[in-house]
């Protein structure tokens, strides 16, 4: 039996467990393979999946597995070439060796950024349908000129953000602040609390600025009221807009989710919550040494214990 398991970055505690019980069954007889996919980028030493693999190495000789670790990098440009073929339908690759060049020079063969840039250009009739020849149709020489000037993908991602609606920039803005993923009841809580929203009153926009966001291909559903940037690129462009970078924009989101959230609510997001608070000077000190306690005692039973240490001393 083979299993693929996606993007374990945003697996919860009890997936983690029942997947480290599979492996550690010395008792079933059958044969098998467990593939996980993961963001090496959106997991850090506190994260659960770091421990998780920490635990299952020190067993595996005892237990009779291997793990083996494998780090996938970009597409070279014969595989941008393919990509670029397959989309476009053309079957001679000389034909489109010279775009491919540009895409990968423009993108260093990252997936997602190649398929935005694709876009991208499509979008701005760089590469278009001729209804006559019934093909695709571009001018290489003409794109390298009109790309020239894009040093990476996030200024691109940013250069659409900032066309979109001024309601469904803030909203990027907020999720910006909350890391790799965040739920619809946090960000209600941000829209309906934060000062500085104009829109604050205007709860009932929020479903039609996720449907949006998720056309724009920024954000994804995860289900059970969860969103997740779609890259960690998209997030870093979002930091760009407005005052998202802003160390008191950060701290006022920070502590409106710590004076707001409680309970697993606040659990879920603590270590968000009180990096956040770190962004400013805290008024409440009594209750903020309380929470980054609480996120070292958190990131302790990770075994995640640098993390641990600096939440202590910002406690102090």
């Amino acid at each position: 039996l083979v299993l693929v398991l996606d993007d374990l970055q945003w697996s919860d505690i009890l997936s983690l467990n029942i997947i480290e019980y599979m492996m550690t069954d010395t008792q079933n007889p059958n044969p098998l393979m467990i593939v996980g996919c993961f963001r090496s980028n959106e997991v850090d030493d506190s994260h659960a999946l770091s421990k998780q693999s920490k635990d299952l190495e020190d067993k595996s000789e005892r237990l009779g597995f291997d793990i083996t670790r494998v780090n996938v990098g970009n597409l070279q440009l014969g595989a941008v070439n393919q990509v670029i073929m397959s989309m476009l339908a053309v079957n001679d690759k000389d034909e489109t060796l010279e775009l491919a060049e540009i895409c990968h020079r423009r993108t260093l063969g990252n997936p997602f950024f190649l398929i935005e840039f694709v876009t991208m250009l499509k979008r701005d009739r760089l590469i278009r349908f001729s209804m006559e020849s019934l093909r695709w149709e571009w001018d290489s020489h003409i794109i390298e000129e009109a790309t020239c000037s894009t040093d990476n993908m996030v200024d691109l991602l940013l250069k659409r953000m900032v066309e979109l609606p001024k309601e469904s920039q803030l909203l990027l803005e907020y999720a910006s602040c909350l890391g790799a993923s965040f739920n619809t009841e946090m960000m209600k809580i941000i829209w309906e609390k934060h000062s500085g929203n104009p829109f604050a009153k205007a709860v009932d926009m929020l479903p039609s600025i996720y449907e949006g966001l998720e056309q724009e291909n920024f954000i994804e559903n995860r289900g059970r009221n969860k969103y997740a940037w779609i890259h960690d690129k998209v997030q870093e462009a979002a930091l760009s807009l407005g005052e998202a970078a802003s160390p008191t924009f950060q701290f006022e989101i920070g502590v409106i989710l710590s004076d707001h959230l409680e309970g697993g609510d606040l659990d879920d997001c603590l270590f968000d919550v009180v990096d956040l608070l770190s962004k400013g000077k805290a008024t409440s000190r009594i209750h903020y040494a309380q929470l980054y306690l609480q996120a070292a005692r958190k990131a302790k039973n990770l075994s995640a214990f640098e993390t641990a240490a600096a939440y202590v001393s910002r406690g102090l």
